[in-house]
């Protein structure tokens, strides 16, 4: 997008500028408005769109923007049907990175009430929180109560020892060393997973070393346009990865949109020349760690294939390779699975989006989900998202796993 949204530049948080480019992406959404069905966001915008004099964005007023910009929760869908995003400069649109912009324009210039800028401190560490000892852990799940769902906070607080006592039980021989960022979405809500994982990785010949300092990719601070905080998460995150890379070891991300994150900002906001080729061309998804291990060990030292087991994948458009192929399917189907899979807009990715007005903004999308998931009879019901599988276990009453889960289960 060049300069236009590069946060170096002096107007990318002056207010006129990036009004001024709100309304011009509102504008070009308004010609086309394939994103209609996309999610909450464009319905709101056409509407407002529509009242204004000759259907002119520039015509919304500032709290309309700002309404407008604060439904998006970056799944990204917008893009993946955008005929703009690769349009010249003057005429391009990336909503999401609008979005990112927008926002670090209202807390620049204080348009935050002092709430919203309470709330959203507690979540940019509500990791922080959860790993206190008790008592202080009862302060900081009294903090998270003011802007959490009750399903993430119970989830947190129950598999807080698990996080601190488990470790994966299987000894296989390793072939390769990886440093494994659980991140805080499953260091702290479903640190289950993060055992599993470790224990696939075990059992496909991939030694987990390091990680333990690594924490947050910076996502509730990026999203909610505190630039600086997360430019210093990524500096630290940085500085970390070089170390473990440098020692021979990629690093493997547990959650997708944490990935997302990682692989579309850290190099443009680390203002680092060496970035993608030094960092961010290794990260990697905890699949092609599992598949590209395989590739070169015997299929004995990798455990028995699964029993045949039926499988309702929940597949987020967060997780879709370029070519709409799921790592995840392919790998579950190697092992004997029978999936069935059900596509799906990436709901709660991150820890920003546990946000409980981001969960009121998203309420259409999740029902529409768990009325999937009700559908669905007595199958398996599997997902990658953490905090969507907590979400929909709340609401439907039904067990959802992390694929990684089913794999660590086989005997």
């Amino acid at each position: 997008m060049g300069t236009l949204y590069d946060p170096f530049e002096g107007d990318y948080v002056n207010e006129m500028a990036v009004r001024h480019e709100t309304a011009r992406v509102f504008d070009v959404c308004m010609s086309c408005q394939k994103c209609l069905s996309a999610c909450s966001v464009f319905p709101l915008l056409v509407t407002s769109v529509e009242n204004c004099l000759d259907r002119e964005a520039a015509l919304l007023t500032p709290t309309q923007q700002d309404d407008i910009v604060n439904l998006c929760h970056q799944c990204g869908q917008c893009i993946l049907q955008c005929p703009y995003a690769d349009a010249p400069l003057s005429h391009a649109v990336h909503f999401p990175e609008l979005v990112i912009r927008h926002r670090a324009m209202l807390r620049k210039n204080n348009f935050h009430t002092l709430g919203q800028k309470f709330s959203e401190e507690i979540l940019a560490r509500s990791a922080t929180y959860m790993s206190w000892k008790r008592p202080f852990r009862f302060l900081g799940t009294q903090l998270l109560k003011f802007v959490t769902p009750d399903a993430i906070l119970q989830a947190s607080s129950q598999h807080h020892q698990m996080r601190k006592t488990t470790t994966p039980c299987v000894d296989v021989l390793a072939t390769s060393e990886v440093t494994f960022f659980p991140t805080c979405v499953i260091d702290t809500y479903a640190p289950q997973v993060g055992v599993a994982m470790k224990e696939v990785f075990a059992q496909s010949g991939v030694q987990c070393v390091g990680g333990e300092k690594l924490t947050c990719c910076g996502a509730p601070d990026l999203y909610s346009g505190n630039i600086a905080r997360f430019r210093r998460v990524v500096a630290k995150n940085m500085r970390m990865f070089r170390k473990s890379i440098e020692q021979g070891r990629p690093i493997v991300v547990g959650q997708p949109g944490c990935l997302k994150v990682m692989r579309e900002h850290y190099a443009v906001l680390s203002n680092d020349p060496g970035a993608i080729d030094d960092v961010v061309k290794h990260l990697r998804d905890p699949w092609e760690c599992v598949t590209d291990a395989q590739l070169h060990i015997e299929t004995d030292n990798i455990g028995s294939p699964l029993s045949k087991e039926s499988l309702v994948v929940l597949q987020s458009s967060m997780t879709l390779l370029s070519d709409g192929t799921s790592r995840a399917r392919e790998v579950l189907v190697q092992y004997g699975c029978d999936v069935q899979v059900i596509e799906h807009g990436a709901l709660t990715e991150t820890l920003w989006e546990i946000h409980k007005e981001r969960i009121d903004a998203m309420s259409q999308s999740l029902a529409q989900l768990c009325d999937l998931v009700e559908g669905v009879g007595e199958g398996d019901i599997v997902s990658e998202s953490c905090f969507t599988n907590l979400l929909l276990a709340e609401r439907t009453h039904r067990q959802v796993r992390h694929p990684f889960e089913v794999l660590a289960a086989r005997k």
